[in-house]
């Protein structure tokens, strides 16, 4: 297989995982994973074309080809990093609105999220 086959497999793999993220994330970051798996999707569309021509008339440019796997990679490497920062991100807001709600010394309820779900429960 050559580089271009390569580049064009981690970059199908690349859109894949966005494709998936775009679906499994919040609304605040769907169009930043919409427009990057856009993006991985047209990159992989241009690879392919690499492999047309490479099938048709033999052309085949070294320079190309290995900047084109490396970019490929780092796309990748890019997109499941993009992922666990923004799950750890996700983890750590969790984490503090579970601490601003809670007494540090008993785990209870502090006054203020007392208040806040009797006042929510008196409306209701």
């Amino acid at each position: 297989m050559s580089l271009y086959g390569l580049a064009l497999i981690a970059q199908a793999w690349a859109t894949i995982a966005c494709a998936i993220l775009v679906r499994h994330t919040s609304r605040v970051y769907r169009w930043a994973w919409l427009f990057l798996c856009l993006g991985l999707g047209l990159m992989a569309v241009r690879r392919f074309m690499s492999l047309a021509r490479l099938n048709e008339a033999g052309i085949f440019e070294w320079w190309d080809a290995i900047l084109s796997i490396t970019i490929s990679i780092l796309l990748l490497i890019g997109v499941v990093g993009l992922k666990r920062l923004l799950t750890s991100k996700d983890i750590t807001i969790d984490l503090l609105k579970t601490l601003s709600a809670h007494d540090p010394l008993t785990g209870c309820l502090n006054r203020v999220e007392i208040s806040h779900r009797l006042s929510n429960e008196i409306e209701r």
